[in-house]
């Protein structure tokens, strides 16, 4: 199976011409706990969704890495 970057920036399954179902499942968990991380502590994060990401604040690294090695892992 062929891949490509586009203009996005995302890889694509160049038959599909879709985004792989794990850059899906890892932007999923990188969002889900960034705005977490800013509703848990509003004073200090924020994240905006739309259309494009936008974080400003300070975020909990560990707490980010750990979601994302759980997503890749198959972890909740």
């Amino acid at each position: 199976m062929e891949r490509r970057k586009v203009e996005s920036g995302n890889d694509v399954d160049r038959e599909t011409e879709m985004p792989s179902a794990l850059d899906e499942k890892l932007k999923e968990a990188i969002v889900g706990e960034l705005k977490r991380q800013a509703a848990d502590r509003p004073q200090t994060l924020s994240v905006s969704d739309s259309p494009d990401l936008f974080v400003n604040g300070k975020i909990d690294l560990d707490a980010l890495i750990m979601v994302v090695a759980g997503s890749v892992a198959g972890g909740p």
